[in-house]
C-alpha cells in the first residue's frame, strides 16, 4: 500500500502543447470569416489553413496554381496595408517559384499569416488606437478575442518562417530537391517551433506554493522567490533576487530569458495587433535572442530590472490563463494577481499593455541598431512619474466614447497603485482589534501603576482578571445584549460557513443591521491600515445594541472557524469503517452496518479524535509524516489516563503529560500576584505619564536614563523622587511590555494543567477536521488516524501512505506476498564466486561500483550501472578505487599475490605512461640503455639490519653455551 511521494512532485509542462491546444483552429476560422467579408473574391484552398502539414505538402504538390495563389494573397495584403507598405508585404518568393513542395507550402502559409495579421491590425485600429486604452463603450470581449486571434496568426507566420529558415540553413547553398529536404526530417511547423506566449512553462504548481516554500525542492527556491516578488509594487530586493537566481539556478534564468524574449518579440496577446512587428523583423529578432547568454541576462538585470519583472508578470498571466478558477478567486479577493488578465479572457490592463508596447519597440530598435537588449530596453521602458493626488472627480473624467492614452508606471501592480490596498478585511479581524483596544485602555494604567512601584504585571490573579477582562467597556456592553439577540447571532454564525470571512457591511446585512452615517464617536487605531480604520469607523458608528450584536456574531464566528469539519460523504465513511474493522480484527455479521459496528462495538478512540486543549496535542496514535518511512502500526492513545467518577460511574480521558516549565512559571506568577496585591498599593505622588499609549512611548517615558535626570553638577546623593524605581535602562523594555500585554490578554482565569480538564472529543469518522492548524482524517485503506496533506491521497480517497499490509491482511498473507515478489539474484563474490548466505550472522558481502568490469551481467549494462560483490575474505579497501581505473584481470593478479596496487606508479610527471623494467628483462633490452640505479638504503633500514644481526649473534652464542653445559 505504500506509494512513493515522488508521484506527487509537481511537473512543469508547457501551457499549450500544440496549435490545436492553443485554439489555432478557432482563430483561423474566425479570421477567414472576416477575410471573406473584406475580400469576397479571394478563394483560399483548405490545405493552406489545415493543421496537418503533411496533408498541406501533398496537396501543394498537386496544385498547379501556387504562383497565382501567392500573387492573390500578396495583392490582398497590399490592399489592406496600403501602398506605402508594399515592400514589406511583398515577398521575393511570390514571383520566384520554390523548388520543393515543402518550401512552397510553407511560403503560401506564411503569406496567409501575413494577410491575416494585416487584417487584424486594421480591424483593431478601428476599435481602439494603438497607444490608447479601449473606451468604455467598446465591446471588451470582442476586442479580447481579436487580440488573441492576432497572436495566433502571428505564431502561425513565425513558425512557418522559422521552418523555411531551418531548411535553408541545412541546404547550405546546395540545390533543394524533394529527396534532400525530406531526408533533413525537419519537424513540421508547430507551436514549439518559435518562442511564444503559449509555449511558456506552466508555473501553476509553483505559484500554489509561494506561501509554503519549505515544501518545495531546493532547486525551485530561486524561481519561487521570483514569483513571490513579481507582484510587489516596489523594486526593493528585486535585483538581488534576480542575481541570486543567476548564481543558484540555471533553470530560473532560462524561464526569465524565455519570458523576456516573448515580450521583446511581441509573440503574445497582450499587445495591440498594430503594434506587433512584421514576421520578417520577428524572424531576425528571435534568432538574435536565441543566442543570448547568462551574461546578457545579467546585463539586463543591472540596467533594466523592471523589464524582467514585466516579462515574468506576463508569464504569470499566461499561467492563470489555463487556471481560470484561481484567477477569478484572486480577482474576487482583490489580490494584485487578479489584474494579470490577458486575452481571450479580457483585454490586458492598461499599464501591462503599455509595458508590452515599449518592450516591442525595444525589440524592433534592437534589430535596427544592433544594440544589446539591455541598452534598448533601458531607453524605451521608462516609468512615468506618478503623483499622490486624489483621483479625479467624476465630472473631470474622460467621456464614455473617448479612450485614454496608455501610460506605464513600474508600481502599477500592487501597493498603493493597485487594488491591494482596497482588500476587504473580515469583521472578525476588525472586532478583535476593537476588543483588544478596549482591554489595553484598562490594562496599561494597571501596568504603569505596578511599574511605578517597581513590579512587572506579567500575570494576573483571579481578582485582577475579573476586573480587567470582565469590567471593560466592550465586555459590559456585550453582557447587556438580550438572550434572544445573542441566540440570533449564534444561529446566524453557525449557519454560514463563511461567517469568519465576511466584511463588516456583509455581516451587518446578514444580521439586519443598518449602519449609521453620522460622525464617529471615537478615533480608529492609528497603527492600522486605511482599510481597517474605515471598517473600525463603521463599527463605532453603530448604536450600542447593534454593536453588541455584531461583536457576539464575530466571537461565535471565530470559535466556529477555530475547529473546521468537512463531511467526506457516505462512501468514504463506509470505506473508513471497513478499514477500522479490518485493522482492529472486528468480524462483521452478513448484514451488519460497518459504521454502526465501529461506533458501538469498538473503543471510542477508533472513531473519535482526542486532543488536549492545554498542551495542544493530539493524543491518538497519529501518522504525522514524521520519522522513518516505515509502515504505521500503532493503536490507542498515548500519554493519557482514564478518570472514573465513583458517584455516577462515568468515565472520561485526560491528558497525562507532566507540567511544563511554562505552566510552572505561570502558576508561580499568579501566586506572586495574589500575594503582592498591586491594586491595594497607593498611587505615587508624581507619576510618569506617557503622552500616548504606543508601546515605544510608554517605555521611553517609564525607563528614563539614569544620567538624564540632572546636569553635570547635580549632587549624586540628592534624594530621588518617588518614581525612582521606574528609572531603569530602556534596552529590551519594549519587548517585555509587549510580552506582558500578550500574556495577560491571552491568559485564562487560572493556570490550568493538562490533567485538570478532560480531553476534547471530536468525532472524525467520515470527516476531515482541522485542529490546531492541521488537518486530520482516517485513512480509507487501513483506518489509521493521519495528518492530511495535499499528497495524502490514493486515487480518490484519503490515504496515510504508510499502510501496514501485515496488520491488515495478516502475517501469513504478508509472507505470501513477499514470496511472490521478484527477488534480486543472491550476491556472489567476484573473485571466488561464493554466494552470500540467506541468514548469515557474519559480515555481509560488500557492493562496489565497477565501471571497468565487463564480466558476467556487467557485459550487458552500461558502465555507470556495473557493480561487483566481494565476500569478507577477499574484500580490500583499495578495491573501490581499483575498479574505477584498472581491469578485472589486474585486480585479480594483485589479490592472488596479496599485493596492493599503487595507482600512478607507471606514469611520469608529464602524464605519459612509462615502461617498468623488471628482473626478467634482459640487461641491454633497451638497445644499450644503462641499468637503473639501485635504490639507496635508508639509515633506518641499516639500523634495523644491524640490530637483527646482533640479536642473531647473541642467540647463537646462548645456544652454544647451553650445549657446552
Amino acid at each position: 500500500m505504500k506509494r512513493s511521494r515522488g508521484v506527487f512532485e509537481p511537473e512543469l509542462a508547457p501551457i499549450f502543447s500544440d496549435f490545436e491546444d492553443a485554439g489555432m483552429p478557432g482563430a483561423l476560422a474566425r479570421l477567414r470569416l472576416r477575410l471573406h467579408e473584406h475580400s469576397p473574391t479571394l478563394v483560399v484552398p483548405e490545405w493552406v489553413w489545415s493543421l496537418d502539414y503533411g496533408f498541406a505538402v501533398t496537396e501543394c504538390a498537386r496544385d498547379n496554381d501556387v504562383t497565382a495563389l501567392l500573387a492573390a494573397l500578396a495583392s490582398a495584403a497590399r490592399a489592406l496595408v496600403g501602398a506605402t507598405h508594399r515592400e514589406d508585404s511583398a515577398s521575393p518568393s511570390a514571383t520566384e517559384a520554390p523548388t520543393t513542395s515543402f518550401q512552397r507550402a510553407a511560403i503560401v502559409r506564411v503569406h496567409l499569416g501575413a494577410l491575416l495579421e494585416a487584417l487584424t491590425a486594421q480591424v483593431a485600429r478601428g476599435l481602439v488606437g494603438v497607444e490608447h486604452a479601449p473606451a468604455r463603450n467598446v465591446d471588451k470581449r470582442e476586442l479580447a478575442t481579436l487580440y488573441y486571434d492576432a497572436y495566433c496568426v502571428a505564431v502561425w507566420s513565425s513558425a512557418h518562417a522559422e521552418y523555411l529558415g531551418c531548411i535553408n540553413d541545412l541546404l547550405g547553398g546546395h540545390p533543394a530537391t524533394e529527396e534532400r529536404v525530406r531526408d533533413f526530417m525537419v519537424p513540421s511547423p508547430e507551436l514549439h517551433t518559435v518562442i511564444n506566449f503559449g509555449h511558456l512553462l506552466h508555473l501553476g504548481a509553483l505559484t500554489e506554493r509561494t506561501a509554503s516554500a519549505r515544501f518545495c525542492s531546493k532547486s525551485s527556491q530561486a524561481l519561487l522567490a521570483i514569483l513571490a516578488r513579481v507582484t510587489n509594487a516596489g523594486s526593493r530586493g528585486w535585483e538581488t533576487t534576480l542575481l541570486a537566481a543567476l548564481k543558484e539556478s540555471e533553470g530560473a534564468v532560462r524561464v526569465c530569458m524565455q519570458s523576456l524574449a516573448v515580450a521583446l518579440s511581441g509573440m503574445h496577446p497582450a499587445i495591440h495587433p498594430g503594434a506587433r512587428r512584421p514576421w520578417r523583423e520577428r524572424f531576425v529578432l528571435l534568432r538574435a535572442l536565441r543566442a543570448h547568454t547568462q551574461q546578457d541576462f545579467k546585463e539586463v538585470v543591472q540596467k533594466a530590472p523592471n523589464a524582467i519583472k514585466e516579462a515574468v508578470r506576463l508569464h504569470l498571466a499566461a499561467t492563470f490563463l489555463a487556471d481560470r478558477a484561481t484567477h477569478d478567486a484572486m480577482r474576487y479577493t482583490c489580490h494584485p494577481t487578479g489584474l494579470l488578465c490577458v486575452p481571450p479572457l479580457d483585454v490586458p490592463a492598461g499599464p501591462l499593455a503599455a509595458a508590452m508596447h515599449r518592450m516591442a519597440d525595444a525589440g524592433a530598435n534592437m534589430v535596427a541598431t544592433r544594440e544589446s537588449a539591455a541598452v534598448t530596453i533601458r531607453r524605451h521602458l521608462v516609468s512615468e512619474p506618478r503623483s499622490r493626488k486624489k483621483p479625479e472627480s467624476r465630472a473631470s473624467r474622460h467621456p464614455k466614447h473617448e479612450a485614454e492614452t496608455l501610460s506605464y508606471s513600474s508600481s502599477w501592480l500592487g501597493g498603493r497603485s493597485g487594488l491591494s490596498g482596497q482588500m476587504v478585511h473580515p469583521a472578525v479581524q476588525v472586532v478583535s482589534g476593537l476588543l483588544s483596544a478596549s482591554y489595553r485602555s484598562m490594562w496599561i494604567p494597571f501596568w504603569l501603576h505596578g511599574n511605578h512601584h517597581g513590579y512587572r504585571a506579567s500575570r494576573l490573579d483571579s481578582a485582577q482578571y475579573a476586573a480587567l477582562h470582565n469590567q471593560s467597556a466592550a465586555h459590559r456592553m456585550c453582557t447587556l445584549l438580550p438572550d434572544e439577540q445573542f441566540q440570533k447571532a449564534e444561529r446566524v454564525a453557525l449557519a454560514n460557513a463563511d461567517a469568519s470571512l465576511m466584511s463588516v457591511p456583509q455581516a451587518c446585512a446578514l444580521l439586519g443591521i443598518s449602519p449609521n452615517s453620522g460622525a464617529s464617536p471615537g478615533t480608529p487605531c492609528s497603527a492600522s491600515t486605511r482599510a481597517v480604520q474605515d471598517a473600525e469607523v463603521e463599527v463605532m458608528n453603530l448604536c450600542a445594541d447593534d454593536a453588541a450584536l455584531l461583536m457576539a456574531f464575530a466571537r461565535i464566528a471565530t470559535l466556529r472557524s477555530a475547529l473546521l469539519s468537512y463531511d467526506l460523504g457516505a462512501q468514504t465513511r463506509r470505506r473508513q469503517s471497513l478499514a477500522i474493522c479490518q485493522r482492529l480484527l472486528l468480524p462483521l455479521a452478513p448484514d451488519e452496518d460497518p459504521c454502526e459496528a465501529v461506533r458501538t462495538r469498538l473503543p471510542q478512540h477508533a472513531t473519535v479524535l482526542y486532543c488536549c486543549s492545554e498542551c495542544r496535542r493530539v493524543v491518538n496514535s497519529v501518522q504525522d509524516n514524521t520519522g522513518k518511512d516505515v509502515a504505521f502500526n500503532e493503536l490507542g492513545l498515548s500519554a493519557s489516563m482514564l478518570t472514573v467518577d465513583c458517584a455516577t460511574c462515568s468515565s472520561h480521558m485526560r491528558c497525562a503529560k507532566r507540567s511544563t516549565a511554562a505552566l510552572r512559571t505561570a502558576v508561580a506568577l499568579e501566586a506572586s500576584a495574589e500575594q503582592l496585591e498591586l491594586e491595594q498599593l497607593e498611587p505615587v505622588a508624581a507619576p510618569l505619564l506617557p503622552r500616548d499609549l504606543r508601546p515605544a512611548t510608554i517605555v521611553s517615558t517609564m525607563c528614563v536614563s539614569k544620567g538624564g535626570s540632572g546636569g553635570g553638577g547635580a549632587n549624586p546623593k540628592a534624594p530621588r523622587p518617588a518614581s525612582a524605581p521606574a528609572l531603569r535602562d530602556s534596552s529590551s523594555e519594549v519587548a517585555k511590555f509587549r510580552r506582558d500585554l500578550k500574556s495577560c490578554f491571552e491568559q485564562g482565569e487560572r493556570a490550568t494543567s493538562c490533567g485538570d480538564v478532560p480531553l476534547v472529543c471530536i468525532p472524525i469518522l467520515g470527516r476531515a477536521v482541522r485542529v490546531f492548524g492541521s488537518w486530520y482524517s482516517l485513512c480509507s485503506m487501513c483506518g489509521a488516524l493521519a495528518r492530511v496533506t495535499p499528497a495524502s491521497r490514493f486515487r480518490d480517497e484519503i490515504c496515510c501512505l504508510r499502510c501496514d499490509f501485515a496488520m491488515l491482511a495478516g502475517k501469513t498473507a504478508a509472507n505470501e506476498m513477499r514470496a511472490a515478489l521478484h527477488k534480486p539474484p543472491t550476491p556472489s563474490c567476484r573473485f571466488c564466486g561464493k554466494t552470500e548466505p540467506q541468514n548469515g550472522a557474519g559480515m555481509k558481502w560488500r557492493r562496489i561500483p565497477a565501471p571497468t568490469d565487463t564480466g558476467g551481467r556487467n557485459a550487458f549494462v552500461p558502465p555507470p550501472l556495473r557493480v561487483v560483490w566481494y565476500c569478507p575474505t577477499h574484500y580490500r579497501g583499495w578495491l573501490v578505487a581499483a575498479h574505477t581505473r584498472s581491469s578485472t584481470s589486474e585486480i585479480f593478479a594483485h589479490l592472488l599475490n596479496k599485493a596492493r596496487p599503487i595507482h600512478g606508479a607507471d606514469v611520469d610527471a608529464g602524464g605519459k605512461r612509462r615502461r617498468l623494467t623488471t628482473v626478467d628483462d634482459g640487461g641491454d633490452a633497451g638497445g644499450g640503455a644503462q641499468a637503473p640505479v639501485p635504490k639507496r638504503v635508508s639509515a633506518a633500514t641499516k639500523r634495523k639490519s644491524a640490530l637483527t644481526r646482533v640479536i642473531s649473534k647473541n642467540n647463537r652464542q646462548r645456544r652454544l653455551a647451553r650445549k657446552i653445559q
